[in-house]
């Protein structure tokens, strides 16, 4: 069965693997343009180009993969079946037709929920406990075709978006493979969504990416676990963006260690830990970037700067 598979990011680099070690034929594989990044503004392939010339199969890397000129190069290649996962692009209709047996999206949430741009971050900072990996046929809708599979899995209470995003890639991988053998087969029975039932998660704003103190630990630590490492989640220390990208909810904490009324926001060290004061508990700073720096644990960061006491977090 001849693939040709879609794919940008990190997510989806298991899923090529897995599809080309067991046999099929991938005719092409289409992925995003070399993006500059680094200081050096260098031109950076993104992972499934790297990926696939480890592999040794042909790349194709379109501005806009919606033309007649794209559709007819990879019509010429007679593929049986598209597989796409983060991808980064809307597929219109024309392409969706290109293959007999279907385009299959690999998406991270259990569909209908979560259908979108950001699935894996909008679930960590909701604070869900289970997420999976969904197959499903593409339409013209986002994220709205019959599903052909789903698996899930829990998720721990201090796992950040990278280390999720590479596990759903690992469970996509094998759901792939399954998939595709049933599409080989003839053997699909998919199943319409409720969209009754359906969830959006929009792409991040930029201001969603701000800390507020003032809300409870548990959102806080959600926003930061689900924005790790990228974006981000931020807070202001001395004039100066600093991002927070790994933190903790203590089990136990003395009251004792905690000054009298501090406010939402106070910083409150002692010469292992870094805590911050919220409006319901406090929360354990693990890991931190300020702006133009690298990023370091607590212990670090704290040595650095030397936090004057009572000082906060803008």
């Amino acid at each position: 069965m001849r693939v040709i598979f879609w794919g940008t990011s990190d997510f989806a680099v298991p899923s090529l693997e897995r599809i080309y070690e067991h046999g099929y034929e991938i005719a092409c594989v289409v992925t995003a343009p070399e993006k500059q990044a680094g200081r050096g503004l260098k031109l950076v392939a993104s992972p499934v180009k790297t990926c696939a010339e480890k592999l040794g199969l042909n790349c194709l890397e379109p501005d806009n993969p919606n033309t007649d000129e794209v559709f007819y190069k990879l019509k010429q290649m007679q593929p049986d079946v598209c597989v796409l996962a983060a991808y980064g692009f809307l597929i219109k209709s024309q392409l969706l037709n290109l293959a007999p047996k279907g385009f299959i999206n690999i998406h991270p949430s259990l569909l209908p929920k979560y259908r979108g741009a950001a699935p894996i971050q909008r679930t960590i900072m909701n604070g869900e406990k289970t997420t999976g990996v969904t197959t499903f046929y593409m339409n013209e809708a986002m994220d709205a075709g019959d599903i052909i599979l789903q698996t899930d899995t829990g998720i721990d209470q201090d796992e950040t978006y990278d280390e999720l995003r590479l596990r759903l890639g690992l469970i996509g991988a094998d759901l792939i493979v399954k998939t595709l053998s049933m599409v080989r087969d003839d053997k699909v029975n998919a199943i319409a969504q409720n969209s009754t039932q359906k969830t959006l998660a929009k792409k991040i704003k930029k201001e969603e990416c701000l800390i507020n103190w003032n809300k409870p630990v548990i959102e806080i630590h959600n926003l930061i676990r689900g924005l790790s490492q990228e974006p981000g989640a931020y807070t202001h220390f001395r004039g100066k963006r600093l991002r927070i990208l790994k933190s903790k909810i203590p089990e136990q904490i003395l009251s004792a260690q905690l000054p009298f009324q501090a406010e939402h926001g106070m910083i409150v060290t002692s010469k292992r830990y870094m805590f911050v004061n919220t409006s319901e508990g406090i929360i354990q700073l693990l890991s931190l970037q300020i702006e133009g720096g690298k990023i370091l644990n607590a212990i670090d960061f704290m040595n650095g700067q030397r936090i004057k006491p009572a000082e906060k977090f803008e």
